[in-house]
């Protein structure tokens, strides 16, 4: 941080952020540059299992999605021209 010295220091406190519907856990850490995804991964699931352990339920919610298509254009009404 002695390099920039304009750089705050960030904040690596876990936040919590509750509404009346849903939590939001945001953990913040240092990682190298590389095997970020890795590491995201291995903490995720290390969340999961210790949910699983207190017995700690995540819903979630499923939507279905109909898409409705407008009506096939009408084909034109054929012309007779024959003469009765």
């Amino acid at each position: 941080m002695a390099r920039f010295p304009n750089l705050e220091r960030p904040r690596l406190e876990p936040c919590v952020h509750l509404t009346d519907n849903w939590n939001e856990l945001t953990l913040r850490f240092l990682a190298r540059e590389h095997g970020v995804r890795d590491l995201k991964n291995r903490i995720s699931r290390a969340i999961l299992e210790e949910f699983t352990a207190a017995k700690i339920e995540v819903a979630s919610s499923t939507m279905d999605v109909t898409l409705m298509l407008s009506p096939p254009p009408r084909e034109p009404a054929s012309l007779s021209l024959e003469r009765s």
